[in-house]
């Protein structure tokens, strides 16, 4: 049975070696959907992802990306602590400057009681 002839990989353009590997392209896919819903759990993955693609020479802008995303909103996550945390306490919001006592304004009443 005749063989069929092979063509050479430089004339076809192609290499005959197998896929490249980017170590950490799919960790840093996981650590930027993370990063979007979860941000410092997507965070910390993300750094991780791209330490592993760095360790082995490859970018990884998917890790990059959500390292970007993953401070932002950790940073966005921080400041409305403290600011729920401020309400609560009485330091923002409407009783942060007024007495003790009820105050009506428009459809509003607010109560102010001591300390807030």
């Amino acid at each position: 049975m005749p063989q069929k002839p092979t063509i050479p990989a430089a004339v076809t353009g192609t290499t005959a070696t197998a896929p490249a590997q980017y170590p950490g392209k799919k960790l840093g896919l996981v650590g930027l959907l993370l990063a979007c819903t979860v941000s410092v759990i997507g965070l910390i993955v993300s750094c991780i992802a791209l330490v592993i693609s760095l360790r082995h020479g490859s970018r990884n802008p998917a890790a990059i990306a959500g390292i970007i995303i993953g401070v932002l909103a950790t940073a966005v996550l921080v400041v409305g602590v403290f600011y729920f945390v401020g309400v609560l306490d009485g330091n923002v919001g409407v009783c942060a400057d007024r007495e003790p006592g009820v105050y009506e304004e428009g459809l509003m009443t607010y109560t102010c009681l001591e300390g807030q």
